[in-house]
């Protein structure tokens, strides 16, 4: 893994599309689904996020990280949303439906199972 300071940005991905997914599916927006999160160099802390959503279903939530100078190549996902298989948790999200139940673990120190397409 780089150095905590080649941290460039991280994003929440929220996808109705189900992985595999190209980088420029990160980059165009997933139908304008991704929340980008600004972070200082190294100040990686607990932090919750609120987002109101189109009534959908969504099939991916994960973290991506940036993590070099090419923002159409360098991102890796650093965490996801799972099931205790290793399978993405799939939301369906209704009118007036709230879920504050999720939590995301990211690992700095581990890369996980990467979802793109090569």
């Amino acid at each position: 893994m780089p150095p905590c300071d080649s941290v460039k940005a991280l994003a929440v991905v929220l996808s109705q599309h189900g992985a595999p997914f190209s980088v420029a599916d990160i980059i165009n927006g997933f139908n304008k689904t991704i929340f980008a999160v600004s972070l200082a160099p190294c100040s990686f802390q607990d932090t919750s996020f609120v987002f109101t959503l189109a009534p959908a279903t969504y099939r991916y939530l994960g973290v991506a990280q940036l993590y070099g100078d090419s923002i159409n190549h360098d991102w890796r996902i650093v965490g996801f949303a799972h099931t205790p298989d290793d399978s993405a948790i799939v939301y369906n999200m209704t009118p007036g439906k709230a879920d504050d139940t999720t939590v995301l673990t990211v690992r700095f120190d581990t890369l996980i199972r990467q979802p793109f397409i090569q």
